[in-house]
């Protein structure tokens, strides 16, 4: 039973993931190999657990190490974020300029 599936720059095909454990291992594994750049998508994050500490601390190391780094944000619901993050809502208080954050239209709700 595939439970996510995720593509990224250098692997484009699309990667199926068996539990929702081993999708936010990915994540946090992305998160650690990005360089200067990283948008990510996802309905509301709750998938990928933003407020959970490895990515936290994944992000942290990416924001702190890498003068340039910009985090990118799509969502179509932000309330997961704002009431269930409170690590994330540091980061994105400590680092401002850093994060990004937007609202999907719900007409791309098909995506």
């Amino acid at each position: 039973m595939n439970v996510m599936n995720m593509a990224t720059c250098n692997s484009p095909e699309s990667q199926a993931f068996d539990s929702y454990a081993e999708y936010r291992l990915a994540v946090a594994q992305i998160i650690c190999a990005a360089k200067n750049e990283l948008l990510l998508c996802e309905y509301n994050f709750s998938q990928s657990d933003l407020g959970s500490k490895i990515i936290c601390d994944a992000l942290w190391a990416f924001f702190t190490l890498n003068p340039t780094a910009n985090l990118r944000l799509i969502t179509f619901d932000a309330t997961y974020l704002s009431t269930r993050c409170p690590q994330f809502l540091q980061l994105t208080e400590k680092f401002p300029h850093k994060v990004e954050l937007r609202l999907a239209h719900e007409s791309c709700h098909h995506w």
